[in-house]
Protein backbone atom coordinates (compact mmCIF):
# COMPACT_ATOMS: atom_id res chain seq x y z
CA UNK A 1 0.00 0.00 0.00
CA UNK A 2 1.32 3.26 -1.20
CA UNK A 3 1.69 5.96 2.02
CA UNK A 4 1.72 8.99 -0.10
CA UNK A 5 -1.48 9.99 -1.83
CA UNK A 6 -0.72 13.81 -3.33
CA UNK A 7 0.77 14.51 -6.59
CA UNK A 8 -0.13 11.31 -8.50
CA UNK A 9 -1.43 11.50 -12.00
CA UNK A 10 -5.13 9.72 -12.27
CA UNK A 11 -6.10 9.13 -15.76
CA UNK A 12 -9.51 8.63 -16.52
CA UNK A 13 -10.62 6.25 -19.40
CA UNK A 14 -14.47 6.04 -20.98
CA UNK A 15 -14.96 1.92 -20.93
CA UNK A 16 -16.39 1.84 -25.14
CA UNK A 17 -17.23 -1.69 -26.57
CA UNK A 18 -13.68 -1.19 -28.29
CA UNK A 19 -11.96 -1.12 -25.18
CA UNK A 20 -10.52 2.35 -22.94
CA UNK A 21 -10.83 5.23 -24.43
CA UNK A 22 -8.75 8.54 -22.96
CA UNK A 23 -10.96 11.55 -21.13
CA UNK A 24 -8.33 13.33 -19.55
CA UNK A 25 -5.79 13.56 -16.61
CA UNK A 26 -5.70 15.00 -13.48
CA UNK A 27 -3.10 15.08 -10.11
CA UNK A 28 -4.20 14.70 -6.94
CA UNK A 29 -4.05 16.90 -4.52
CA UNK A 30 -2.65 17.04 -0.95
CA UNK A 31 -5.47 14.54 0.44
CA UNK A 32 -5.53 12.09 -2.35
CA UNK A 33 -8.71 13.48 -3.93
CA UNK A 34 -8.96 14.65 -7.31
CA UNK A 35 -11.58 16.32 -10.13
CA UNK A 36 -11.91 16.28 -13.87
CA UNK A 37 -14.13 17.61 -15.83
CA UNK A 38 -15.91 15.80 -18.87
CA UNK A 39 -18.21 17.66 -21.18
CA UNK A 40 -21.25 15.69 -21.92
CA UNK A 41 -20.49 12.58 -20.05
CA UNK A 42 -22.77 9.45 -20.11
CA UNK A 43 -21.28 6.07 -20.16
CA UNK A 44 -19.06 3.58 -17.44
CA UNK A 45 -15.15 5.31 -16.57
CA UNK A 46 -12.70 4.25 -15.05
CA UNK A 47 -9.36 5.88 -12.75
CA UNK A 48 -5.90 4.48 -13.36
CA UNK A 49 -2.54 5.65 -11.49
CA UNK A 50 0.61 4.39 -12.98
CA UNK A 51 3.20 2.29 -10.54
CA UNK A 52 5.39 5.50 -9.56
CA UNK A 53 8.58 5.49 -7.51
CA UNK A 54 9.99 8.61 -5.63
CA UNK A 55 12.23 9.69 -2.62
CA UNK A 56 12.52 5.54 -2.56
CA UNK A 57 8.88 5.16 -1.90
CA UNK A 58 7.09 2.72 -4.38
CA UNK A 59 3.39 3.34 -5.15
CA UNK A 60 1.49 0.26 -7.20
CA UNK A 61 -0.56 0.44 -10.00
CA UNK A 62 -4.45 0.89 -8.71
CA UNK A 63 -7.51 0.84 -11.16
CA UNK A 64 -10.76 1.77 -9.67
CA UNK A 65 -14.03 0.64 -9.88
CA UNK A 66 -15.89 1.54 -12.67
CA UNK A 67 -18.58 4.39 -12.27
CA UNK A 68 -21.72 4.70 -14.09
CA UNK A 69 -22.36 8.12 -14.81
CA UNK A 70 -26.27 8.38 -16.68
Amino acid sequence: MCIRRSSRTSTVFKKTSSGRVLEGKTITGSKGGWHLEVMHAKGKYVAVTPKQKEMGIVCGQATSPVVDVM
